[in-house]
């Protein structure tokens, strides 16, 4: 007889004769409970052995009903045994728990990493759902849109994964989630990152993906999302990112690619193809945010890139705009002037709107399904490059000059930011190249027609100077500082600056400064021989005279955090650089984001933003340390710097007080030099650079007291009442500081 269900167990026990009894059985096991050692461990009764009483032999190797499991368990507690099936049900259940976190870790890296075939293992085998979520309440779908990899995302849609769940924290779908990462800074790899993302949006849409689909709350800039200028300040400086928000709540995928757009020195800034992409398939540029703001008054600003605008002011995508855009753009392509003049004629005969999104269209933009594979690139296309960028980047000049003065934008290019003129640069030869008189043409027109060269690479951090400088063309070199207004000392993402690139290019050689912002080379040496340099006295001190502590810091009701304060020199770290401390720590650096984050949706306002969390931290800073001095008034000295690594940077250092004596600037050099890794010889250069800057700061001062003061005898001498005590004469001061 085979025991199916809690009641018949029941019934067994029931029956039993008079010489079994429950109270027999708890008796039989009790020295489970009193014999606990190790070395009696195989003398106490097993659990297999419990099955062998005459009771619940039946029991062995019979399967209950999982209906009837826990009222077994509890019958099985009345005789005895109920932890050991207690344990061994808990270790199953985790064993169960640890494997699934583990598959979903797997399947979050794969579509991180864009792993397709493990992926699909695990899809086909069900170690994990298509809609399963992560602990940061994002979906497969999602995260595999947002890196960019459409095989991951074909794979997730072939196991019916819910197209339009994507980030739950915000109401973000995944459509969105590939627009976002498509202007983050995500990897070092960025062959084929457009056609990457542009497929992700192709298949998001042939599943069935909304474009229309709104977010719930405001959508944050991710850490990735940045310019080059703002990368150097991130690494270099250590300041955040300037704006936090792209767009506010209720906002289409329409409206964060326009934002995303309109970001300068991000990826897709100034370039249509998204934009273009979403219109094309039925986005609506009428629809309203929680802002009231739609798509389309986004650029309504006169600053607003040309091809971002007309791209949005159209109608409507159809064929054959699009028919003429492919047709433009292989003619740019491939020089052929006959076939350009006529695709110019037949879409001068469109509207004026239709026209202007002609002439910065990209390609694409074709309807019906996309094709399952990526097909490879034809020999002449340059994927999301405009009709422009084509004919710079080929060296055709009068193809180039007649877009030019039909009006198309001279700033955009393709993705990256490129523009025309760096597509021109990274065609050109070294100096005296056979090639090069046509694209130093097409440069020369690019700059009369107002093409600027502020605009530097997320991808590279290069901007056309770094190019033209790098093949050594002094005389196109001078033209874009000259009239290109380039920036000559802006680095790349390896550290290269233009004008060192030229001087090696060109063989003159250069001698580079660790120390850009401060000209050193004027400023007296503190010790004029060796004599004073061996007579003054080496410090000796601590790395840190404070340990760890940690602050809560109140933002709002609903906001306190705790931060960690890391070791600091009393006397060195006050205030500002305490808090300079707390900010850069990595232990920090999520926390002060969540911070960031809800300082904007209080404020509305990226930089009031970033000042509520500053004085958030400050107040809880002097609330925890009353011995700190308050500096937040004090001028800094601020210096790039290379420390021993080769990384550069930013050297931060309070200036000197009349009061203080000048060897203090060598012992605040020193502290910095050892905490931050710099050489050796940078402690004498900061501390000279310190002490001229106190110097001039002085004067400054000195200039401001007098002109206030001239300021009140004029106006006494006219004869206006002019009283102040010295306590309202103390703040004016500190505010003229």
């Amino acid at each position: 007889m085979t025991i199916k269900n809690a009641y018949e167990l029941q019934r067994i026990i029931i029956v039993a004769g008079r010489n079994v009894r429950t109270k027999q059985l708890r008796k039989y096991f009790k020295s489970r409970a009193k014999d606990k050692s190790e070395a009696n461990k195989l003398k106490r009764p097993q659990m297999h052995e419990f099955w062998s009483v005459p009771v619940l032999t039946r029991l062995n190797d019979a399967h209950p009903e999982k209906a009837s499991l826990k009222r077994i368990q509890r019958l099985l507690a009345m005789v005895g045994g109920a932890a050991d099936v207690r344990k061994q049900r808990e270790a199953e259940e985790s064993l169960e728990v640890s494997k699934a976190l583990e598959n979903l870790n797997i399947a979050i890296e794969a579509c991180t990493k864009g792993d397709a075939g493990t992926l699909s293992t695990l899809l086909v085998n069900k170690s994990v759902t298509s809609d399963a979520v992560t602990q940061k309440s994002q979906s497969l779908l999602y995260i595999a849109a947002y890196n960019g990899h459409p095989a991951c995302v074909q794979a997730l849609l072939d196991n019916k994964a819910k197209v339009d769940v994507g980030d739950h924290t915000v109401g973000c779908s995944p459509l969105a989630g590939a627009v976002i990462g498509s202007n983050a800074r995500i990897g070092n790899v960025w062959k084929g990152v457009s056609e990457r993302y542009r497929f992700v949006i192709r298949y998001l849409i042939d599943a069935g993906a909304n474009p229309n689909y709104k977010c719930t709350r405001t959508i944050i800039r991710p850490r990735e999302m940045v310019s080059a200028s703002e990368h150097d300040e991130m690494e270099n400086h250590r300041r955040p990112m300037g704006k936090l928000a792209i767009i506010g709540s209720g906002s289409t995928p329409l409206h964060i690619a326009t934002a995303c757009a309109l970001l300068p020195g991000t990826r897709y800034y100034g370039c249509p193809e998204i934009i273009l992409l979403l219109r094309r398939h039925g986005a609506d540029y009428h629809i309203t945010n929680g802002d009231d703001t739609t798509a389309l008054s986004l650029v309504s600003d006169p600053s607003t890139p040309k091809a971002v605008k007309a791209a949005l002011e159209i109608d409507t995508v159809d064929d054959k705009d699009v028919s003429l855009i492919n047709d433009l753009r292989q003619a740019c392509a491939m020089g052929e002037t006959a076939k350009f003049a006529k695709v110019m004629s037949m879409a001068q005969k469109q509207s004026s709107k239709a026209f202007r999104c002609i002439l910065n269209g990209v390609g694409g933009l074709e309807k019906g399904f996309a094709p399952r594979e990526m097909p490879p690139l034809q020999a002449w296309e340059i994927a999301a490059a405009t009709p422009l960028a084509l004919a710079c980047a080929k060296g055709h000049v009068k193809i180039a000059r007649a877009l030019i003065e039909a009006g198309c934008d001279v700033n955009c290019g393709r993705p990256g930011p490129t523009n025309p003129m760096v597509c021109a640069g990274q065609s050109l030869g070294k100096h005296g190249d056979p090639k090069n008189p046509s694209f130093t043409e097409i440069i020369t027109r690019l700059i009369k027609a107002g093409a600027r060269d502020n605009i530097r690479s997320a991808e590279t951090g290069q901007s056309a100077l770094h190019v033209i400088a790098s093949r050594g063309i002094k005389p196109l070199y001078q033209l874009l500082v000259k009239d290109g207004k380039a920036d000559e000392l802006a680095k790349d993402f390896r550290g290269h600056v233009p004008k060192f690139l030229l001087a090696e290019a060109t063989g003159e050689g250069a001698q580079r400064d660790n120390l850009h912002d401060i000209d050193v080379k004027d400023i007296p040496d503190m010790r004029h021989n060796a004599k004073d340099r061996e007579a003054v006295p080496k410090l000796n001190f601590a790395k840190t005279d404070v340990g760890e502590d940690v602050i809560e810091v109140i933002l709002s009701q609903k906001l306190k955090l705790d931060l960690i304060v890391p070791p600091r020199i009393s006397g060195v770290d006050e205030v500002v650089g305490t808090r300079d401390l707390i900010m850069s720590d990595p232990r920090n650096l999520d926390k002060i984001d969540k911070l960031r984050i809800e300082a904007v949706q209080k404020t509305k306002n990226s930089d009031d933003a970033e000042a509520l969390v500053t004085n958030a931290i400050d107040t809880a800073l002097m609330k925890k340390m009353p011995v700190l001095k308050d500096d937040r008034d004090a001028a800094f000295m601020k210096a790039k710097v290379k420390n021993n690594d080769g990384k550069p940077v930013l050297v931060k250092m309070r200036a000197l007080t009349p009061t203080e004596a000048p060897e203090i600037a060598l012992e605040r050099a020193q502290i910095i030099v050892e905490r931050l890794n710099l050489p050796s010889n940078a402690a004498s250069k900061l501390a000279k650079a310190l002490i001229s800057y106190s110097k001039k700061k002085e004067k400054s001062q000195k200039v401001c007291i007098s002109l206030f003061l001239s300021i009140t005898t004029y106006l006494m001498y006219l004869g206006y009442p002019f009283r102040l005590k010295c306590s309202q004469y103390e703040s004016i001061m500190l505010g003229m500081k």
